[in-house]
């Protein structure tokens, strides 16, 4: 019998216990368990509502289990005893950039920046809102203003793994993101850039390795999801690449990368209507990018589509020369067979009927795909 399991035993003997109530909440936050605390932490609720210390317990169980209204009452209840507490503002902070909104979230930590000293986290959370904002220029000087201690704390050292990342430094990002997953194991920001870097090389088992534990305890974690669901892909597992993908997209619904991967894994099942669909959420995103006209290029091809299939060619290849789906898109327009795919529902086993396709493998194209949506998030 575990720890957390005693203390529930002991708890609904003795509910009334602040002590052993808070033991029984330490617990449950060092296990990272919370989904299966729930009976009990709904008996506890309302037994010690006047305790900061249990409060504070109580919003970061209810924080970790995604139930966001119950842990900001929580902590808006000890704010009002004492409004300076810098580890509840600081989760408050974070809570609200959970939510998408990193105004307030950037508000909320500009009031107390008097406290960056004696909290550093706030310090490092104030940079993760610039980041999140998309300027990762300010985003890093917020972390060169902090002091050295909190330069070396594993979260600013995960951020910025992150941040070099995005910024195509791949050598110190991967440093940094090992530096931080040393000191600690749990920063998820570091996890997602070595497990992005073992895309790069195609490793997809040590993409796993490294993002598993990030879904596991943030099953909402948009970017970790697609991160998953790419390895997954690379493993030959489709079905669960998909779901890990439609997930992605779900929390992360702005994401143009994820739908370009999702739409190929909608194209490889012979899912034609479902691929456009994708296509057309990344147009919707960004108009200009050379691979999503390509996409619809494609899907316009296949379905014997020939006039839409050109003009959308012809904007791909003006917007990217080399785009990878815009290749795949003219070889089949240039076949003499197309008008005979768009009564294909096997879109995979169609084009590799295609004399002129016999050498190309929609997987490779996918592949060659995912290198240059890494490409383009990194540049956005």
């Amino acid at each position: 019998m575990d720890r957390v399991t005693r203390l529930a035993l002991f708890v609904a003997s003795d509910p009334n216990n602040l002590l052993l109530a808070c033991d029984f909440f330490d617990a449950v936050l060092e296990k990272g368990g919370v989904s299966s605390a729930g009976d009990t932490v709904e008996a506890l609720r309302h037994r010690h509502a006047a305790d900061a210390g249990f409060l504070r317990r109580l919003a970061r169980v209810d924080l970790l289990a995604g139930r966001f209204d119950d842990a900001e009452a929580s902590y808006r209840a000890v704010l009002v005893g004492d409004p300076n507490d810098g580890a509840v503002v600081h989760d408050l902070a974070f809570l609200t950039l959970l939510r998408g909104d990193v105004a307030t979230a950037e508000s909320l930590l500009g009031a107390h920046r008097e406290q960056f000293s004696n909290v550093p986290e706030l310090g490092v959370l104030w940079a993760r809102c610039a980041y999140l904002a998309r300027d990762n220029d300010e985003a890093l000087r917020r972390l060169d203003a902090l002091s050295e201690t909190s330069r070396r704390l594993s979260s600013a050292l995960a951020l910025e793994s992150l941040i070099r990342w995005d910024d195509v430094d791949n050598d110190t990002a991967i440093a940094l993101a090992e530096r931080a997953l040393h000191a600690s194991p749990r920063e998820s920001d570091a996890r997602l850039v070595l497990a992005s870097a073992a895309l790069v090389d195609r490793d997809g088992r040590r993409a796993i390795e490294y993002i598993a534990p990030v879904v596991e305890a943030q099953p909402r974690h948009g970017r970790a999801l697609s991160v998953f669901g790419q390895a997954l892909l690379l493993l030959g597992d489709q079905a669960g690449g998909r779901e890990a993908l439609l997930r992605a997209v779900h929390y992360m619904p702005d994401h143009i990368g994820t739908w370009h991967v999702l739409a190929w894994v909608h194209l490889l099942a012979g899912e034609v209507d479902e691929a456009h669909v994708a296509y057309e959420r990344a147009y919707a995103i960004d108009r200009n990018f050379g691979e999503t006209h390509g996409g619809l290029a494609l899907i316009h091809a296949v379905r014997g589509e020939r006039e839409e299939a050109q003009v959308a060619l012809r904007k791909a290849l003006r917007l990217d020369p080399g785009s990878s789906t815009a290749q795949f898109a003219r070889l089949v327009l240039e076949s003499n067979t197309a008008e005979g795919l768009a009564a294909s529902t096997a879109l995979v086993g169609a084009m590799r009927q295609l004399p002129e396709l016999t050498d190309i493998e929609p997987e490779a194209v996918l592949k060659s795909l995912q290198a240059r949506l890494q490409k383009k998030e990194r540049a956005s």
